[in-house]
């Protein structure tokens, strides 16, 4: 899509990149100027194992609970 966008004239903000939540993001200025950002998902995401939640950092939810009113 970049390329594309590019080859019409488009100024690329941004280069793409795989961010660790799962997406590939760019920014690229619309005729105006402003920023517009482009996102895809990967397929296969990598995230570090660093960056990984512990099991131990989520609570347990029961739902038979309801919320106070």
């Amino acid at each position: 899509m970049v390329g594309r966008l590019t080859a019409a004239g488009a100024a690329v903000l941004k280069e793409p990149r795989d961010m660790p939540w799962g997406e590939r993001v760019a920014y690229v200025a619309d005729p105006d100027g402003n920023p517009v950002a482009l996102a895809a998902a990967l397929a296969y995401p990598s995230i570090p194992s660093g960056s990984r939640p512990s099991s131990a950092s989520f609570s347990r939810c029961d739902a038979s609970e309801s919320p106070a009113k």
